[in-house]
């Protein structure tokens, strides 16, 4: 009876935050630009350099149109934004430098088009090597979010130029695969998303080039991505590419032997 009590009182806790998410009332944290009111409304945050900074990375993507270059002009300029530091259930203002990942995250969220939304992503279970696996963090398609009330707080852009960001950054992602293990790409490279730089670890990026765009090489660009640091590697990719087809071909020889 006690298990069965503990069921239904979860499964009420539950039904009960999805009912003030759709009503857009339930807030965990609010992002970094905004502060919630003494009535547990979202806000613009009072500190007007916060607000022009984040302000600043919206006018920049319309003038560049990338999240890289916005990444590297704020680099080169020196520029910090605001993130946002949680001690003791306390948050904190910390100024540093942006990653790209930083300005991603400012030009995905639809908080800074003054919209709601809950559960934008979910928490998936698989067996590996017959052991359970718990995977959070998995994104969900906007249509699969469990809320979403658009013109919910005033937002530092309209729900239409997100809209036209979220267009353009999709546009502009030809990586995606990033997200799964590591092969099968697009082109001839034989290891494509599978080697890793020696240096930092970060999976190897593919260029091609040339009149044909035929040559290949394997390059990092990881910390030049997200940093806008210098590349750390570079390699033409024949000589590893044979290398490697030559030692698969002789185990299949001798499996087959």
């Amino acid at each position: 009876m006690s298990e069965m009590e503990l069921s239904l009182l979860r499964q009420r806790s539950v039904e009960a935050i999805k009912l003030k998410a759709a009503r857009g009332d339930l807030h965990t944290t609010v992002a970094i630009g905004f502060v919630r009111s003494e009535d547990d409304r979202i806000e613009l945050d009072p500190d007007l350099r916060i607000r022009e900074a984040i302000a600043s990375v919206f006018a920049r993507f319309a003038e560049v149109g990338s999240i890289r270059q916005v990444l590297l002009w704020f680099r080169q300029e020196k520029i910090e934004l605001p993130t946002a530091i949680y001690e003791d259930s306390r948050r904190s203002v910390v100024w540093r430098l942006p990653t790209y990942n930083t300005v991603l995250h400012i030009l995905s969220n639809p908080d800074y088009a003054g919209a709601y939304a809950f559960g934008r992503t979910e928490t998936r279970t698989r067996i590996e090597g017959g052991r359970k696996r718990i995977v959070r963090g998995n994104r969900r398609e906007r249509e699969d979010w469990q809320a979403l009330i658009v013109e919910h707080h005033e937002g530092y852009i309209g729900w239409d130029t997100y809209d036209h960001i979220q267009r353009v950054i999709a546009d502009n992602t030809n990586m995606r695969g990033g997200m799964v293990r590591g092969a099968v790409r697009r082109g001839e490279a034989l290891l494509a998303g599978l080697p890793r730089c020696a240096h930092c670890g970060r999976k190897l990026h593919v260029a091609y080039s040339g009149s044909d765009g035929t040559i290949r090489r394997y390059h990092c660009r990881g910390a030049a991505i997200n940093h806008g640091a210098e590349m750390c590697i570079s390699f033409g990719s024949l000589r590893v590419d044979r290398a490697v087809a030559d030692e698969v071909l002789a185990l299949l020889i001798l499996l087959c032997h």
